[in-house]
């Protein structure tokens, strides 16, 4: 079930990450695991990470314009279930988006 409201980046679990272009590796603090992203990931989360306050899946669709978006909400969902992007009302302390 993809996130319906704002949705914003796990600062606190992914604030050691580094993005090139439309690739990006980040680092869970919880896991000690490394995610390599690419194509409308890298990017989503890079658009996250700028916002804190999240951003509207509108918003979400304007910034990523020169991707497939019908691969969007599976590519949110997924990123939701690393725990990587999370609805910005919800705690990103308990699991995210379900």
């Amino acid at each position: 079930m993809s996130a319906t409201g704002p949705l914003t980046f796990n600062h606190a679990r992914f604030g050691q990450w580094r993005q090139w272009d439309d690739t990006a590796i980040l680092y869970d603090s919880r896991s000690g695991d490394t995610h390599l992203l690419s194509g409308i990931a890298a990017v989503l989360v890079g658009r996250l990470a700028g916002h804190s306050a999240g951003l509207s899946h509108d918003q979400l669709q304007a910034a990523l314009q020169q991707f497939d978006l019908q691969s969007l909400p599976a590519v949110i969902d997924q990123l939701c279930l690393l725990g990587i992007v999370a609805p910005f009302s919800a705690s990103l302390a308990s699991p995210p988006c379900h």
